[in-house]
């Protein structure tokens, strides 16, 4: 098999608000290929030339210019935005120009120059506004405490590397990490020491983990590793490296990992069915002592290494 390596129920109707409407149109107009979102701003820029045009000097149409502006600012930022602002102004000043012959000519360049500020303003304001929409977006899905995924964030990214795994046929590994005896150092040192732990348990695990490895909290002390692309060999030392990352902040307060990882030779239907094969090995390592780590394979390689009645073939590693 050959894996490319790469380094990154019921359902309840609702009426959406318009706000989150906007919030879609920003997102994909944002996400268009780059040759489509040319191709729409380059669409709608003769359309509103072609009316401008027609309409003669009496009706002006060309502040519907905002509307390509307005796309290649919200595809490509910034310097694109302004860059379609000069061409809208100066387009919006060329068909003036030619619709009335006998304006002087000062007039159409000033309204020209306000009109660029304007485009300018829009192009600048659409962008910040999409970039905050996305600063939001990616705060709601990441653990203000560790600085890893918060459960919402580890299932989507996860749920992608899911369905890549799926397309590409290659093996994936999941691990399951608990932390031990945190629950005695909330009690005996307080809440405050427990945050502090776990906030330098996150700045570890994100510097222990490849940058295309999905790392996230799924609860108070438990957290969750996706491995895409990655064989059980491979996860092993991945996971060796991440637990050298972790032990000396684990070392400092006296609590150690649980950790079950199991790697999948073939997709798992969903995140929840990965996640709960990985963490019933988590409670087998669990209960083979503290700091415990142990590897299984799914589907299992042999009916004898199935374990609990779980079909998981596992390897030990402590």
């Amino acid at each position: 098999m050959n894996c490319s390596t790469r380094d990154g129920g019921t359902h309840r109707r609702h009426v959406a608000k318009p706000s989150r409407y906007a919030e879609q149109v920003i997102e994909r107009l944002g996400r268009l290929p780059a040759a489509r979102a040319i191709a729409v701003a380059g669409i709608l820029a003769v359309i509103v030339l072609a009316l401008d045009l027609a309409s003669g000097s009496k009706i002006s149409v060309s502040i519907f210019y905002v509307l390509p502006v307005s796309v290649v600012a919200l595809r490509f930022g910034y310097g694109a935005g302004l860059t379609a602002a000069v061409l809208a102004a100066a387009t919006w000043f060329a068909t003036e120009t030619l619709s009335d012959d006998d304006v002087a000519r000062l007039i159409p360049l000033w309204n020209g120059l306000v009109r660029f500020g304007f485009f300018a303003m829009i192009s600048v304001l659409i962008v910040t506004v999409r970039n905050l929409l996305r600063e939001r977006r990616d705060e709601a899905r990441v653990d203000a405490l560790t600085g890893v995924a918060n459960g919402r964030g580890f299932g989507e990214l996860a749920e992608r590397e899911l369905a890549r795994a799926r397309r590409s046929r290659c093996p994936l590994s999941v691990a399951y990490i608990d932390l031990d005896r945190f629950k005695r150092l909330n009690d005996t040192a307080g809440h405050s020491a427990g945050d502090a732990a776990l906030s330098r348990l996150g700045s570890a695990m994100r510097d222990g983990v490849r940058t295309v490895d999905v790392i996230g909290r799924l609860g108070g002390d438990e957290f969750a590793l996706l491995m895409p692309e990655t064989e059980q060999s491979e996860a092993q030392v991945l996971v060796d490296r991440l637990q050298t990352a972790l032990r000396p902040v684990c070392a400092e307060y006296q609590i150690d990992t649980s950790i079950g990882v199991v790697t999948f030779t073939s997709t798992p239907a969903s995140v929840d069915e990965a996640l709960h094969r990985a963490d019933a090995l988590m409670y087998v390592a669990k209960a083979a002592g503290k700091g415990a780590v142990r590897f299984a394979l799914h589907p299992p390689a042999s009916a004898s290494e199935v374990v609990g009645g779980d079909e998981a073939a596992v390897n030990v590693q402590q």
